[in-house]
């Protein structure tokens, strides 16, 4: 028997819900079996559980987009891990799941990494990895601007950052957070200090609150500077849903003219990276690099499976200064 959580329907963390499930026993021969260890919560999941993901499948489903965990069971023709082995593996949802059959190519052993460091690596890395280095074209003496510096991806930006020669400037949404901006080699400002700020000339933006930050941020570029955005969290506020903030920060998107944007001399990108698991080979060999970074994901509290309506929570609330896990 196994256990997975279910959204039945669109609401509040309450909505969320713990069922028990018989695991199947027929192993494909290209997959394996993990008993999940931790299971990664992110932004999606909530805007996903308020209605508001348009790649969200019907209700029900089972959320989650990262685990780690151990091989419990491999197929015929696996040869790249064995039972025994700790893994992580992205997934397109399903993820808060005990035990999962994924195909061998969408598990990565976890090298050095710790289950929980495993569990809080994928998104994140393949996010930023994709935003600085794939779409961004992050170069020494570069300025960058991060509006979510103080999560998880914030944090795992900057790890991946550190690298290079640059001037970043991470945002957060209170006083109190600052000082991980600072800690991490940035400087911090809060989103209402950075209004009213002068700094411009930025050559990467991530944008991950959407609305009207997109064109804020936009104006702030320096010439031939780049927005990626990858997000929208201004939808939501504390976990309400409200049909009038999604209708309103969705008519605050900007809509772009090419000839602006030439005449601007500026680039906006975008980036999804569910869209990228219907072709899991590419996300699979991009999560291999992480070994190149020397990452250190971190982990800010762990919650019990059967707490994931208080993990949901403490996620949506903006106390999280860093992963959020669930625990099986």
């Amino acid at each position: 028997m196994g256990h997975q959580i279910i959204i039945p329907k669109a609401g509040g963390n309450q909505v969320l819900k713990h069922e028990t499930i018989l695991c199947p026993a027929n192993l494909p021969d290209s997959s394996v079996r993990v008993l999940t260890a931790f299971s990664g919560i992110n932004f999606a999941d909530i805007v996903m559980r308020l209605g508001f993901y348009q790649d969200a499948p019907p209700y029900p489903f089972v959320p989650g987009y990262e685990l780690s965990g151990e091989v419990s069971e491999v197929g015929s023709s696996v040869t790249s891990v064995k039972v025994g082995d700790k893994v992580m593996a992205g997934t397109k949802f399903n993820g808060y799941s005990s035990e999962l059959i994924l195909p061998a190519s969408q598990v990565v052993k976890i090298g050095k990494l710790s289950l929980e460091q495993a569990a809080a690596l994928p998104v994140s890395f393949l996010t930023s990895y994709l935003v600085f280095i794939e779409e961004g074209r992050v170069r020494d003496g570069d300025k960058i601007l991060i509006d979510c510096a103080t999560g998880a991806l914030g944090q795992l930006s900057f790890s991946l950052l550190k690298k290079y020669d640059l001037d970043i400037v991470g945002l957060t949404s209170s006083e109190s957070k600052k000082k991980i901006i600072e800690e991490n080699g940035g400087r911090a400002f809060t989103h209402e200090e950075f209004k009213d700020s002068n700094e411009k000339g930025f050559n990467i933006a991530l944008n991950s609150i959407g609305g009207a930050s997109i064109m804020e941020h936009y104006d702030r570029l320096a010439p031939s500077g780049k927005i990626v955005c990858i997000g929208a969290s201004s939808l939501f506020e504390n976990g309400n849903r409200s049909i009038f903030r999604a209708l309103k920060v969705v008519y605050q998107m900007p809509k772009f003219n090419i000839i602006k944007l030439m005449n601007d001399c500026k680039g906006v990108m975008g980036l999804n990276v569910l869209r990228l698991f219907d072709g899991t080979d590419y996300l699979m060999d991009l999560l291999k690099k992480a070994e190149e970074f020397d990452l250190t994901p971190h982990v800010d509290k762990v919650f019990d499976a059967t707490d994931v309506s208080a993990a949901h929570a403490y996620l949506e609330s903006k106390q999280a200064r860093g992963k959020v896990l669930l625990k099986w």
